[in-house]
């Protein structure tokens, strides 16, 4: 019995705590249709979003099936520079960004916001040469994922902020 109650206590303690799983998103957006602009084709960002967007209960449209809101999204970009040099001078741990930018606008194309940039930045060794494209493709994929989450979480305080109905902001 004290451990079903002090099982319960964690519990009750963790949820009222706001905890979370990593990479837990806010609740659902409040829609049904988006249309995602983009200045490239079949990326693995546009896939990644994609999926999540199902996830949601989102679905992708073309701009004539009546989409509520339009997410223009720029180019990935992928910067990688040196951090740490070996005792042989051989680069030893590089840092990795990865970013895109992106603006949230209505069915008529009015802005919810100005456009931003989503950013994810992480640092690995790179001193054992072993598998080492394997962990970097592994780390953007991964960099990927939260990316297009930073971009979730914004959309979701975006909206929030701009109840709309028909696409159109009230504000």
């Amino acid at each position: 019995m004290k451990t079903l109650i002090i099982s319960l206590s964690l519990v009750l303690l963790t949820s009222a705590c706001g905890w979370h799983l990593r990479g837990s998103l806010n609740p659902p957006l409040e829609i049904e249709r988006i249309h995602v602009v983009s200045t490239e084709e079949h990326t693995d960002l546009l896939r990644e979003l994609a999926r999540t967007l199902a996830s949601q209960g989102i679905q992708v449209v073309g701009a004539d099936e009546n989409p509520e809101y339009i997410l223009a999204l720029g180019d990935e970009t992928t910067r990688q520079r040196t951090v740490g040099i070996g005792a042989d001078t051989l680069a030893s741990a590089y840092s990795m960004t990865l970013m895109a930018d992106y603006q949230i606008l209505t069915a008529n194309n009015v802005p919810l916001g100005k456009q931003e940039q989503a950013r994810v930045t992480r640092t690995y060794d790179a001193s054992n040469t072993t598998g080492l494209e394997r962990e970097e493709q592994t780390l953007i994929d991964e960099m990927r994922i939260e990316l297009v989450q930073q971009i979730m979480r914004r959309a979701y305080i975006l909206l929030q902020d701009n109840p709309s109905t028909d696409g159109q902001a009230t504000h």
